[in-house]
């Protein structure tokens, strides 16, 4: 949206700092800051939950993040497009800060976001998914920075730098249908197989929250229905 990225932290912060106050606070209110100039913000109804609802914060990798979660005790959610195996770094990264502020991460503050598909078996569900895979990766994650000039810190980009020297760590890598399940691009399968291998990896991760991507690339809505259906109803 031709803003600079440089931006990016303050924006959010100050973001952070409107949607706390519209929540919590009796309105209305005026704010004045350095990127918002909001003269009338006044949220009606205001949320059911006390002090206000639960705060989901995604985050590929940037320890400024982590830090800005667990100081506020926030629940981290590693977005997908990621080899597993960094995401267990990064969870693994996230629960040493919060014990430098002083508690243990509970499971309800980690989340994993992954593509799903469930099929009759292991072969069909890989027939019916893999070419919208393919469509996803080969046409819109092209052109996608993970991490564009001032975005991050110098010490955040360069551990996300260094997580993706070795060309297998993000989704644009997979050349082969073996390369996208060795590396836990997607969780594709029977119920059964969804089943084992979702809770293998939030086990290892430690995470409380799943969250489901139903739908990728260019496939069809009653199919991306009759997926979450089959999730719903089959994995156990």
């Amino acid at each position: 949206f031709s803003i600079n990225p440089a931006e990016a932290r303050t924006r959010f912060a100050e973001a952070h700092e409107i949607i706390m106050r519209a929540w919590t606070e009796p309105g209305p209110f005026e704010h004045y800051g350095e990127h918002f100039k909001l003269r009338y913000v006044n949220v009606w109804p205001k949320p059911l939950q006390k002090p206000h609802p639960p705060i989901w914060i995604p985050g590929a990798g940037s320890i400024e993040t982590m830090e800005f979660v667990a100081k506020r005790r926030y629940a981290y959610m590693g977005i997908p497009y990621f080899r597993i195996d960094f995401f267990i770094k990064n969870y693994a990264m996230f629960k040493e800060i919060c014990e430098k502020e002083g508690y243990k991460a509970h499971p309800e503050q980690m989340g994993l976001l992954m593509p799903i598909y469930v099929g009759e078996t292991d072969a069909k569900a890989r027939e019916e998914f893999e070419k919208h895979f393919w469509y996803f990766q080969k046409n819109l994650i092209p052109g996608l920075t993970l991490s564009p000039p001032g975005y991050t810190s110098v010490r955040s980009a360069l551990r996300i730098f260094k997580a993706l020297q070795d060309g297998k760590t993000f989704i644009n890598s997979c050349e082969t249908w073996d390369d996208v399940e060795r590396g836990g691009f997607a969780v594709v399968g029977s119920a059964k197989t969804v089943a084992q291998k979702l809770t293998e990896w939030c086990k290892e991760i430690g995470c409380g929250n799943l969250l489901g991507l139903f739908h990728l690339g260019d496939m069809p809505h009653e199919k991306a229905l009759e997926n979450a259906r089959r999730y719903a109803t089959e994995v156990k």
